[in-house]
């Protein structure tokens, strides 16, 4: 039986494959799944392995995923909207974890297994660049500023001695500030990234 995290990481195709569904008759579907959101959401957080993926964890990305698809269904279509929006969100994996990547390498010498699946939202890098004109270079500033309040948090982290290379015991104290540290990086650095996307303009041939 695939697990949720093992789902989640094989993921991205499906969703990728959806920004080509052009039709604007499922629109209809909108309101019908922001209706069914909450209950999918409640029945995640009861259901799932918690030590796997925390109910704060979950709650999050539910959040992120609701106002991303507020967000973007402003600008695109049912499908086109949930595919930019999971994307994004994909994408911001890696972004707001690269001071961290930098750190393990100064640290250790090296990053850690997992880290190979972290690489992945480089794919949803290449496909939001392939359908859309990210401006990435005319949005540094602004990218540069997730990357700072990431680094910034984690620097606070290893300050007050928490090992952020080390995974916590659920639930302790350590666990709530870092828990609290990452919420926050991953919540800036994802309106940051969902800026740039958001005033993307898509490429002619889409």
């Amino acid at each position: 039986m695939i697990s949720l995290m093992t789902a989640v990481w094989l993921s991205p195709p499906f969703f990728m494959a959806l920004f080509y569904l052009k039709t604007t008759k499922l629109d209809r579907l909108f309101t019908v799944s922001f209706m069914a959101y909450p209950i999918f959401c409640i029945l995640l957080i009861v259901f799932s392995d918690p030590t796997i993926l925390p109910p704060p964890l979950k709650i999050q990305y539910m959040v992120f995923g609701a106002v991303m698809l507020l967000l973007f269904k402003r600008r695109f279509a049912y499908p086109q909207a949930v595919s930019i929006a999971f994307n994004t969100i994909f994408l911001n994996l890696l972004y707001w974890e690269l001071p961290y990547y930098v750190y393990a390498i100064i640290k250790r010498g090296y990053v850690s297994e997992a880290v190979s699946l972290h690489i992945l939202p480089i794919f949803s890098l290449y496909f939001l660049s392939s359908i859309m004109k990210l401006e990435l270079k005319n949005n540094l500033r602004l990218l540069l500023l997730g990357l700072i309040v990431s680094t910034s948090l984690m620097l606070a982290l290893l300050a007050i001695g928490i090992d952020v290379l080390t995974m916590t015991a659920y639930l302790d104290a350590e666990y709530w500030a870092k828990e609290a540290a990452y919420c926050f990086s991953r919540a800036i650095c994802l309106f940051c990234l969902s800026k740039v996307v958001f005033a993307a303009k898509l490429r002619e041939r889409i």
